[in-house]
């Protein structure tokens, strides 16, 4: 295909340079070098063999983007459950803290017995209010954060399940686009040729337009983390809570 794009290049360049050259000539050649670098129908029945490579290679690609983007989204599963884990361990860890500040401040309050000792260090009353309103805001933030990574792990969980759906479609349809390609290229019946053609045609199109699960290079909206604004409690309102 490439030699004919040069001769007819050069036929164009030719017809350019002389004055008065055919206008129709001029826009048949156009027409020409069109067909000649695009997989018309006119052209898939001119070249089919050429047309059944581009096709395999086309599914080929395509195949391996859907391995390619499904690799990436399994690593980034991984980093979100690990971050899970984290912010639920920070979590509980916070929360356990603080329902035992809380419980040592009730009893010295109730007492007047301060300044206490919180493991194994002195605290008076001041720092112990302080540190119940941080470890508050603490776990509500982790809190918060294992809400969107959850979600995050549902959404990555769809994506990689419409990527594995289309995957085993492209494999299928490029198991029949090789068969083809090979009785093509065998061009035992001329008919049978111009079916399968028609058929790699159609294939082709019908993956084209499954953009699904080859559409998934945008992760964006998958970060990690997203800075949540918390509002904070007052300590009045923290000590209402158990």
């Amino acid at each position: 295909m490439h030699l004919r794009v040069g001769k007819l290049l050069f036929l164009m360049a030719a017809c350019g340079g002389v004055a008065g050259c055919d206008p129709g000539l001029r826009e048949a050649t156009r027409e020409q070098i069109r067909q000649a670098r695009e997989w018309t129908p006119e052209n898939q029945r001119k070249y089919p063999v050429e047309f059944a490579q581009y096709a395999v290679r086309e599914a080929e690609d395509s195949l391996g983007r859907l391995e390619a983007n499904r690799l990436r989204l399994t690593q980034h599963q991984a980093r979100i459950r690990t971050a899970v884990e984290e912010s639920r361990a920070k979590a509980d860890a916070g929360g356990e803290a603080l329902r035992e500040l809380k419980g040592l401040y009730r009893s010295a309050d109730t007492a007047s017995s301060w300044p206490v000792v919180w493991r194994g260090v002195s605290r008076d009353r001041h720092w112990v209010r302080q540190n119940i309103v941080k470890l508050a805001g603490d776990v509500r933030r982790e809190q918060e954060a294992l809400t969107r990574q959850e979600a995050i792990l549902r959404k990555l969980d769809t994506k990689l399940e419409e990527n594995r759906q289309v995957a085993d479609r492209t494999r299928e349809a490029l198991e029949k686009m090789r068969l083809a390609r090979a009785e093509i290229e065998s061009k035992s019946v001329t008919r049978l040729v111009e079916q399968r053609v028609a058929e790699l045609a159609g294939i082709l199109k019908a993956l084209g337009g499954d953009s699904t699960g080859d559409n998934l290079d945008d992760l964006s909206d998958l970060a990690v983390e997203r800075a949540a604004k918390v509002p904070e409690s007052s300590f009045e309102e923290i000590m209402a809570t158990p």
